[in-house]
C-alpha cells in the first residue's frame, strides 16, 4: 500500500502562501503529500482508515468490562468506580463538540496525529494509575482525545468519489461499530488471564503502530475553509448557524437521535433480561450476544452500496423499518425465546447501521466545506440519543418489564419516522417541509446532493441544433430532473420517490 504512485509533490497541494506551506509541511513525508489534481482514492485508503477507527474507538470502551477489577484494585465501591465509564463517555462528547469542528479549520493530518499521540500518552499513564481519582481524570482526557474516528469520517467523504461515498462510509462505519463491540470482548478476555493494566499496555502498543502507519500514509489535505480563517470562536458559532439553516442536517440528527436511543435501550436492558427468568444465563453467555451486534455491523458495507445505488433517503427509510421490525419481534417473542432476541437484535443493529451511513452520506453532500462541523453536530445528537435510551430504558424496564421497554423503543422509532417523513428526497436543500421542491427552486438546492447546472446559451444551442428555426432551445434545468425509463416497476418506484432530484 504505497501511495507514492498517486500522491505527488506537497508544494502543489494548495494555493496557500509560501510561508504557510513551509509552516504546515514540516515533517510531512513524500508518501503523505497531497495534490488534489493527481490524487486517486484507492480501496487501501478505506481499509487503512477502517483499521484506524477500529483501534481508536476502543479507548472509550475498554474500561466497561474492567470495573470490578478496578474497584478491587483501587479499593473503592462499585458505585464510585462507575464514574470511570461515565467520565470517559462525557469526555468523548466534549471532544466531538470542541475538537471535531477543527477539522474544517486546520489540516486534519496534524490534528489526527496529535490527538492519537496525546491519547497514547494518557493511556500509558492509565496503565500506571495508582488511585481512583487519577484514573478518573485520565479517563476524562482519554475520552476527549478519542475523536480521530470522527475526523477521519469527513476526510473520507472529501476524498472519495461521490458515487462511492456510501460504500466508503459504510466500510468505515462498520469498522467503527465493530471496534466498539470487539474492544469490550478484548478487554474482558485479557483481564480474565492477566492484570487489567495489560489492557492499556496493549492499547498503547496498538496506537503507537497506528501512529507510525498514519504518519507515512495519511494524506496532508489542506483545510476546507479557504476564504480566510474565521478563528475558533466564530467556528463554534457557525455550529448554531448550521442547525438553523440546514434542514437536511436537522432531519438527519432527529432520525439518528431517536434511532440511537433504541440501540442503547437494547444493549442496556439485554443484560437484565437474560439474567432473569426464564433465561438465567451467566455473564459469559450474555457476553456472547455481542456476536449478534457484530453480525449487524458487518452488513454496513452492503448498506453503503445500496445507498450509492438508490440514494440516502431510501437507506434511512429502510433502516428505520428494519429496526422497527426487529423491535416488533422482540415485543412479541423476545421475552420467551432466545432466537427471537438474536433475530430482533440483528435487525435492530443492521437498521441502525444502515441509517447511520445514509444520514452521514446525505449531510456530507450538503456543505463540502463544513463536513467536520456537520459530523460534530450529527454525532453529538447521536450520543445524546444513546444517553436518553440508556436512562429511559433502564427506568421503564424496572417499572414495566421487557414489554414496556419494547413499546418505548417502538415509540422512539415512530418519532424517527416522523422526522424522516416531513421532508421527502426531492425537497430542496433549504426546504423544511414537503416532498417536492418548488418549481422555481434550482436543482442544485436539492437535499441529498448538490448539482451545478450551467445556464443555457441560446447562441451555442442554435449552433448545436440542426434546424434552429424548427427546434426551439430547451432548458437543461428541466431535462436534468427527468430520469430515463427504468427497467422494472420496482426500480421505477424507487427512482421516482426515493432518489434525490438531479
Amino acid at each position: 500500500m504505497d501511495f507514492r504512485e498517486t500522491i505527488q509533490d506537497a508544494t502543489k497541494a494548495t494555493d496557500a502562501p509560501p510561508e504557510a506551506k513551509k509552516r504546515f509541511k514540516l515533517g510531512v513525508p513524500a508518501s503523505a503529500s497531497f495534490n488534489r489534481e493527481t490524487f486517486v482514492f484507492r480501496p487501501s485508503h478505506t481499509y487503512i482508515w477502517g483499521i484506524s477507527v477500529f483501534i481508536m474507538v476502543g479507548n472509550v470502551y475498554y474500561n466497561q468490562p474492567l470495573l470490578v477489577q478496578l474497584a478491587n484494585d483501587f479499593q473503592v465501591s462499585e458505585s464510585r468506580i462507575g464514574l470511570v465509564p461515565t467520565l470517559t463517555q462525557a469526555g468523548y462528547a466534549v471532544g466531538m463538540v470542541v475538537l471535531v469542528p477543527l477539522g474544517d479549520l486546520v489540516r486534519r493530518r496534524q490534528l489526527i496525529n496529535a490527538t492519537i499521540a496525546l491519547c497514547m500518552i494518557f493511556t500509558a499513564l492509565m496503565a500506571g494509575g495508582f488511585n481512583a481519582v487519577l484514573f478518573e481524570v485520565l479517563s476524562l482526557f482519554v475520552g476527549i482525545l478519542t475523536v480521530s474516528p470522527q475526523i477521519l469520517m469527513p476526510l473520507a467523504a472529501d476524498l472519495c468519489p461521490p458515487e462511492r461515498r456510501g460504500s466508503t462510509l459504510g466500510v468505515i462505519q462498520g469498522c467503527l461499530a465493530l471496534g466498539i463491540l470487539c474492544s469490550r470482548m478484548f478487554a474482558g478476555i485479557v483481564a480474565n488471564f492477566f492484570p487489567w493494566r495489560w489492557v492499556y499496555i496493549i492499547a498503547v502498543i496498538l496506537m503507537l503502530g497506528l501512529l507510525i502507519v498514519l504518519y507515512f500514509l495519511l494524506p496532508d489535505v489542506p483545510p476546507t475553509i479557504t476564504d480566510g480563517l474565521p478563528g475558533y470562536p466564530k467556528l463554534m458559532l457557525s455550529l448554531v448557524e448550521l442547525m438553523l439553516t440546514e434542514p437536511v442536517l436537522v432531519q438527519s440528527c432527529g432520525c439518528q437521535f431517536f434511532q440511537k436511543a433504541t440501540f442503547a435501550i437494547f444493549w442496556t436492558v439485554l443484560t437484565f433480561l437474560l439474567s432473569d427468568v426464564p433465561f438465567q444465563y451467566s455473564t459469559f453467555v450474555i457476553g456472547l450476544f455481542a456476536v449478534v451486534g457484530i453480525a449487524g455491523t458487518l452488513a454496513a458495507p452492503l448498506a453503503g452500496r445500496l445507498i450509492d445505488k438508490h440514494g440516502p433517503y431510501l437507506g434511512v427509510t429502510l433502516g428505520i423499518l428494519a429496526t422497527t421490525v426487529g423491535w416488533c419481534i422482540l415485543l412479541g417473542l423476545g421475552g420467551n425465546y432466545v432466537a427471537a432476541i438474536a433475530v430482533g437484535g440483528f435487525l435492530s443493529d443492521f437498521g441502525g447501521q444502515m441509517s447511520q451511513v445514509a444520514n452521514q452520506t446525505r449531510i456530507f453532500a450538503r456543505k463540502p466545506t463544513a463536513r467536520s462541523r456537520l459530523n460534530a453536530l450529527y454525532m453529538t445528537c447521536s450520543f445524546a440519543g444513546s444517553a436518553l435510551g440508556a436512562g429511559t430504558g433502564t427506568a421503564v424496564y424496572a417499572r414495566f418489564g421487557w414489554r414496556g421497554t419494547c413499546v418505548l423503543a417502538i415509540g422512539y422509532l415512530l418519532l424517527a419516522g416522523l422526522f424522516q417523513a416531513v421532508r421527502g428526497p426531492r425537497a430542496a436543500g433549504t426546504q423544511w417541509f414537503g416532498w417536492r421542491a418548488p418549481v422555481a427552486v434550482d436543482a442544485k438546492a436539492t437535499a441529498d446532493e448538490e448539482v451545478s447546472i450551467p445556464p443555457v446559451d441560446k447562441d451555442t444551442a442554435s449552433i448545436m441544433t440542426p434546424d434552429a428555426e424548427k427546434s426551439p432551445v430547451t432548458d437543461t434545468r428541466t431535462e436534468a430532473r427527468t430520469y430515463s425509463p427504468p427497467v422494472s416497476r420496482t426500480r421505477d418506484f424507487v427512482s421516482k420517490w426515493f432518489k434525490p432530484s438531479t
